[in-house]
């Protein structure tokens, strides 16, 4: 049997985590990983995909962009003798009498409304919407990383919960050989995220100045990202990009992990702090809520809530002790719960049933971790971003 899984650059690693899981999982498949970057002449889509991070326009929110890609995609020629595809994502096309495609996401587009300005967000992406609902109609069934993708191909899209599979993801940064002696009395602060402004870096800034009058032994070190930012002498430290290798030691020698993300689909990065032993602080968005359980792994705020989110940080800082604890159980849902190779035997089992194959892997009552929104833990979203399907 032989899969393709087409996916789009380097993807923060998830790509080359993919890859790994599938050929671990199913050693007796033909795993092909197809770069559709590379089918485009000039690197074009690699300078759009950056553009859209940046600002959320250019290449990748044109339909003639789509078209082109479609177009080379089917004269590649790298699905030909595939028993299926699994597509990294809503906007890549599917071809017209190829294999069957399934696709695994951690967004859609109308996801978007979840989070807040959600409106000026679908705005940017309107002209390629109708594409993206092709390929997802098209698709025998739809694999997300997180529960609020899941409830918005079932709102937004109209798909049956037959065809939606929550199967979650796993982390990307080696988890650190040993951790710091002493590291959850530190008072160290971590933010690792390249985006400073999306990944709410300045709203963290601020709630660390409230918090130094209470522990003015308190650090914050920002890791990927490059803000400048004067008049903290050594309490603030900009380490900047480091390889994914790198990021470990720096969650081994910290107390916290914090990273209020304004727009995150999914947020390896919080699995990774997690896997590492550090208990987060996000806002209450996205996929977030899924496993940074409030007192459990870490805590949630509401979005913009600066007061919330300096107590958080504050009753973390002033309690090793619920550090400790608080980040051995987030490892140990990683461990249990989040990882590659869990997600790709979750969507191989129900390609399987999709496929009419004889079944392989996990028992029936791990099929999924989350279909229906009826059985879903997590609440309809609040606040600007809310969905008015959601509230029904």
């Amino acid at each position: 049997m032989r899969m393709v899984l087409l996916c789009r650059g380097w993807n923060s690693g998830i790509n080359e985590s993919l890859a790994l899981a599938w050929r671990q999982g199913c050693p007796d498949m033909t795993v092909d990983v197809c770069d559709v970057e590379r089918l485009t002449r000039g690197g074009l889509l690699r300078r759009g995909l950056r553009r859209v991070l940046e600002r959320g326009r250019d290449a990748l929110c044109r339909p003639a962009h789509h078209a082109l890609l479609a177009r080379r995609l089917a004269d590649s020629g790298c699905l030909e003798g595939a028993d299926f595809a699994l597509a990294f994502g809503t906007l890549i096309p599917v071809v017209e009498g190829g294999p069957p495609q399934f696709i695994y996401t951690d967004h859609t587009i109308q996801a978007n409304l979840y989070y807040p300005r959600g409106l000026e967000h679908m705005r940017r992406w309107q002209a390629v919407m109708d594409l993206e609902r092709d390929s997802i109609q098209r698709s025998p069934m739809v694999f997300t990383m997180g529960r609020h993708v899941a409830r918005s191909l079932l709102e937004h899209y109209g798909l049956s919960s037959r065809r939606v599979r929550c199967v979650g993801a796993g982390c990307n940064a080696p988890p650190p050989a040993a951790p710091v002696p002493g590291r959850y009395a530190s008072g160290r602060i971590v933010f690792v995220g390249f985006d400073w402004q999306r990944k709410g870096g300045p709203a963290l800034l601020e709630a660390f100045a409230r918090l130094r009058g209470r522990h003015p032994q308190a650090t914050l070190t920002i890791v990927g990202a490059r803000p400048r930012v004067h008049g903290w002498g050594g309490a603030v430290r900009v380490v900047g990009p480091v390889p994914l290798e790198q990021v470990g030691r720096h969650l081994a020698e910290s107390a916290v992990f914090c990273m209020p993300s304004y727009r995150e689909p999914f947020g390896i990065a919080y699995l990774d702090a997690m896997h590492a032993g550090l208990p987060v602080v996000a806002w209450r968005l996205g996929a977030a809520p899924d496993f940074v359980l409030d007192g459990r792994t870490g805590y949630t705020v509401e979005p913009d809530d600066l007061d919330g989110l300096t107590d958080r940080l504050d009753r973390l800082l002033g309690d090793p002790d619920a550090c400790r604890r608080i980040g051995g159980q987030g490892c140990a849902l990683v461990q249990r719960v989040y990882t590659w190779q869990r997600a790709q035997a979750l969507m191989w089992r129900a390609i399987q049933d999709d496929l009419g194959l004889e079944r392989h892997g996990l028992p029936d009552r791990e099929s999924h971790l989350w279909v229906d929104p009826a059985l879903s833990p997590q609440t309809a979203p609040r606040g600007p971003g809310k969905s008015p399907v959601a509230s029904t």
